[in-house]
């Protein structure tokens, strides 16, 4: 009786534990209050062997750019060159995260992968980075976050979820 028991309770606990993880939601609204309307959407995207290339500035929700039926497919230990580019000829700058533990959120420190060190100075000008995925990245599908914005400052790792005026947010 005592084993039934203490089996029971084991699973409730791995149920709420796994119902607790399940509804977990990325931020999806409230990122812009004008988005990219003006221009300042991320033109184009490539990560790897993946390219998404001349998107356009979404309308359903301001500057939000759901591309998660996309697959980019990456492994652990390896590096990945990184492009990103806006259509605005200035003062864009760009971020990208990983939820690399597949917890819902990009606030983990090591989530925060690449920045640009310097705003655009002209329209599709090109910031690349180098990305490493850890070893102790979660197998699986996760997701993976760009963003863009005009004007200063550089985006920084707890603005994964901030309001900007400008700008464009892509999910992959």
């Amino acid at each position: 009786m005592k084993k039934l028991y203490l089996l029971l309770i084991s699973m409730m606990v791995m149920l709420f534990s796994w119902s607790s993880l399940s509804s977990q939601t990325y931020c999806t609204t409230g990122l812009y209050s004008t988005g990219c309307t003006s221009g300042d959407d991320i033109h184009s995207f490539t990560f790897g062997d993946f390219q998404n290339l001349a998107t356009s500035c979404p309308t359903a929700v301001p500057g939000y750019n759901d591309f998660t039926t996309d697959t980019i497919v990456v492994y652990q230990g390896l590096e990945y060159e990184l492009s990103v580019n806006s259509n605005y000829p200035s003062s864009q700058w760009f971020a990208v995260w990983i939820d690399y533990n597949a917890d819902g959120d990009f606030d983990d420190p090591d989530e925060f992968v690449w920045a640009s060190t310097s705003a655009t100075s002209f329209s599709l000008e090109v910031k690349t980075g180098i990305v490493t995925i850890p070893l102790t990245a979660s197998l699986g599908s996760t997701r993976l976050r760009v963003r863009g914005k005009w004007g200063s400052p550089a985006i920084t790792a707890g603005q994964s979820c901030a309001s900007f005026t400008w700008g464009e947010t892509q999910d992959y």
